[in-house]
């Protein structure tokens, strides 16, 4: 089924919070990536919810979160359009999940002057 927004009237927060308060603690702990693959944390985070697995609203997916950006990996056929566009707009790029293990492949970050891959 398709995935669809749980109303931040119940969720507390709406995700740009949310992430803000990913990376504050990304931040502090001096981390430059966060790497989701934990399907209720994704579904918490993003205030998204979606019918993958039997008597749990969640949804496939993975997400990698950096000080600037964020992404978020789907089956693309459950996102419609409007969702996709609110969610780009909140700066949160949507990507077909497939492409989730060589995104992580190829992480890269700068330390001291020299790019090293991160896993």
């Amino acid at each position: 089924g398709k995935i669809w927004e749980f109303d931040v009237q119940y969720a507390g927060k709406d995700r740009v919070e949310k992430l803000s308060d990913v990376r504050a603690s990304m931040k502090a702990k001096k981390a430059d990536v966060h790497v989701l693959a934990d399907l209720t944390e994704i579904a918490w985070l993003f205030n998204l919810r979606g019918s993958d697995v039997a008597h749990t609203p969640v949804f496939l997916a993975f997400s990698m979160i950096t000080h600037e950006s964020c992404i978020l990996y789907v089956d693309l056929k459950k996102v419609d359009y409007d969702l996709k566009e609110r969610l780009n707009q909140q700066n949160i790029e949507v990507k077909d999940y497939s492409e989730f293990m060589n995104d992580l492949k190829n992480i890269k970050k700068i330390k001291n002057g020299k790019q090293s891959t991160s896993y």
